[in-house]
């Protein structure tokens, strides 16, 4: 497919996941240059190198490829955007909300961009801002289904879990395929969002739960993130707490097929690594356990969790003094 159109976005993203698939991080960058010598919508390329710089923490070649990508474009709007998402991602909010009001500033009616804008505003925990800008998109398209997803994660983060939870509903009503709404639907009926709904008595019957609601509600949590997988495989977040949920439950087979699921898509970080480290625990391979928190601590002496599973890792293996001497330097 590259051969054949190699300025295609589809052919060259499809080998670029490909490599990310087999791990070969390094081969992407190369390749990206010399697809960039091919033409086409090099705006379009320039957001998806910056974007693979971002994964790899190069920030100053991501935000500079950001850049080219405004520069390059005939339409701003969507380059602008992603370089105010890169700047949410780097917690640099002034930036963040300055680059989406230019967004907006070029299509004020536009409801993606007050509802992308809600989405930086929630991020930097400015709840009333979020809510002023979601209602906002949602004045100029009140069916627009991101802003009511958006809305329902503002009602989340304000921890009104059941109005959020109505709301991820109604957004899987309008779209069975929304994989993110599947997500925030397990985390509401974690939040216990979905107690005493009067349609829960009816499905709690039907399942044959009706005098077991939490084991009716953990159903739920996971087969809401089961469905958000399903429908996007990509989606880490959603594997990372259905692993969690795996560990806790000791379906430790289930489990792994989700870590090696997350370290085929993601390069490990921190919370994979602290995530695996659980596993091995519970596998009862405190070697490898021990071996991953202390590469933790040491990339990150600051991470008080590795600190702390490290700590009670020891405690569990009878290691008291260990143990002692890892949580008092916490």
């Amino acid at each position: 497919a590259i051969a054949s159109d190699p300025a295609s976005r589809s052919a060259y993203m499809g080998y670029v996941k490909l490599l990310a698939a087999q791990r070969r991080w390094l081969d992407i960058e190369p390749f990206f240059v010399e697809i960039l010598k091919k033409g086409g919508n090099t705006s379009e390329k320039h957001m998806d190198l910056a974007q693979y710089y971002l994964g790899r923490e190069k920030y100053d070649l991501a935000e500079e490829n950001y850049q080219k990508a405004i520069d390059l474009a005939e339409k701003k709007v969507i380059p602008l955007m992603k370089l105010a998402e890169f700047y949410a991602k780097r917690k640099m909010k002034d930036q963040a909300i300055v680059t989406m009001k230019n967004a907006l500033l070029i299509e004020p009616k536009n409801p993606m961009i007050h509802s992308s804008l809600s989405e930086i505003y929630l991020h930097f925990n400015m709840p009333e801002q979020a809510l002023n800008a979601v209602n906002s998109a949602l004045k100029i398209d009140s069916q627009y289904i991101d802003a009511l997803f958006q809305k329902g994660r503002v009602l989340y983060a304000a921890k009104e879990f059941k109005k959020a939870l109505d709301l991820f509903d109604h957004v899987l009503s309008v779209n069975r395929i929304y994989a993110k709404a599947y997500y925030y639907r397990a985390l509401c009926i974690d939040k216990r969002g979905a107690t005493d709904r009067p349609e829960q008595e009816i499905f709690r019957a039907a399942a044959g739960q009706l005098d077991k609601p939490e084991d009716f509600e953990k159903d739920q949590i996971k087969g809401n993130l089961l469905a958000a997988i399903k429908i996007d495989p990509g989606m880490v977040d959603a594997r990372i707490k259905l692993t969690e949920i795996y560990i806790r439950d000791r379906e430790l087979k289930k489990g792994k097929e989700q870590i090696d699921e997350i370290l085929k898509l993601s390069p490990p970080n921190i919370k994979i690594l602290t995530l695996l480290s659980g596993l091995r625990i519970a596998e009862g391979n405190y070697k490898e356990a021990e071996k991953i928190l202390r590469s933790i601590i040491q990339e990150k002496p600051d991470y008080m969790a590795a600190h702390i599973r490290l700590g009670l890792l020891y405690k569990s293996v009878g290691d008291t003094k260990k143990s002692i001497d890892i949580l008092k330097a916490i």
